[in-house]
């Protein structure tokens, strides 16, 4: 049975796409559309650049979990001493390459904080190996993780054999682009999914992301995949196109059920919103775009009037999302060195 609004008629627009923030730059510096420099493409790469660079750090530094996201691993079991892979890589979609923490999770869901150890103390519980004492149990009865280079390395890995580790980063937003070079879904139909108009040229095979019409933009959630209790939803990303024929799109079976009219395609790795921030931060984001594009002018006196903006919006913007729920603050509960990891097999240190 086909999906579509009355009359076809899409969701209502908050207006926050890139086409109208760009928009929305140039109206506030009156940056002439005449400038080769300001084209809209180069609007486009600076606001991203100022995205990553500006926006995203000053939500982040208020702590208040607006990027936050799990991804769980399942290590392979301890079979032999040789060709085991007992690291995880740090996903590429964490902002800085950063992790929040890591945990260990049991059957129930129950998630335990593991440590995190310096290769130093790593080398430093393996001394009485060398020595050959025998309180080599005690030794490896302590556990944590290291990092090295971008993964993760679980010491000894004998405790996480067949466990499933789960890794907490802030999700970086995707890079901006061009509405016109993503489509809105109008239509769902079987497998087919109708798009509405786009310059973008998507043949078969090609990988695709989707994208919620709702603020903060986040990815579809694939409601299809293995969810593990207390763990973030499963985006649906890098999806291939079966076929496209026009403005129609085939995908696999089990991929509309998740979409909705309204709902945008997307090229892999790129969005047509600024994901992840409230509405309020997009005119934070507009100014900051606005202020480097003075700088680039050379207009001095301008962009320091801007810059002076920028400062008492972005002040304004921490004081609003910072605390994210007014009414109560955090519980700071300090843990026992000696709970429930014990009880998973992980000593603290």
């Amino acid at each position: 049975m086909a999906t579509v609004l009355p009359s076809g008629v899409l969701p209502p627009s908050l207006r926050d796409d890139v086409s109208n923030l760009v928009s929305r730059v140039k109206l506030l510096e009156l940056i002439p559309n005449s400038e080769v420099t300001f084209n809209d493409q180069s609007i486009v790469d600076t606001m991203d650049m100022e995205l990553t660079n500006y926006l995203v750090p000053l939500v982040e530094q208020c702590r208040q979990e607006h990027f936050v996201t799990t991804r769980d691993y399942v290590l392979p079991p301890v079979t032999s001493t040789s060709n085991v892979q007992n690291w995880i890589e740090i996903p590429d979609e964490a902002s800085g390459l950063a992790l929040r923490d890591v945990y260990v999770t049991d059957d129930q869901g129950n998630f335990t904080n593991i440590p995190r150890l310096s290769p130093e103390q790593v080398a430093a519980r393996n001394l009485n190996v060398w020595w050959g004492s025998t309180t080599i149990n005690s030794t490896y009865g302590s556990g944590g993780f290291y990092l090295q280079g971008n993964r993760l390395y679980i010491y000894p890995y004998s405790l996480s054999s067949q466990r499933n580790m789960r890794l907490t980063f802030m999700k970086r937003p995707a890079k901006l682009i061009k509405t016109t070079e993503a489509a809105q879904i109008i239509a769902i139909s079987g497998n087919d999914v109708v798009i509405g108009v786009t310059t973008a040229v998507w043949p078969a095979q090609t990988y695709v992301d989707f994208i919620q019409n709702r603020l903060p933009h986040d990815y579809v959630i694939d409601q299809t995949a293995n969810q593990s209790l207390y763990s973030s939803p499963i985006p649906l990303r890098a999806v291939p196109i079966v076929s496209n024929s026009g403005s129609v799109l085939t995908f696999a079976d089990g991929i509309t059920p998740n979409l909705s009219v309204g709902d945008w395609v997307s090229p892999y790795g790129f969005s047509p919103f600024a994901q992840l921030v409230p509405l309020e931060a997009s005119n934070v984001l507009v100014q900051a775009t606005a202020a480097r594009l003075l700088e680039a002018l050379g207009d001095r006196e301008g962009q320091k009037f801007a810059e002076v903006k920028l400062a008492q919006m972005a002040k304004d913007l921490v004081h609003l999302i910072s605390p994210r729920v007014v009414g109560k603050t955090p519980k700071i509960a300090i843990p026992s060195r000696l709970s429930t990891a014990s009880s998973l097999g992980w000593r603290t240190f």
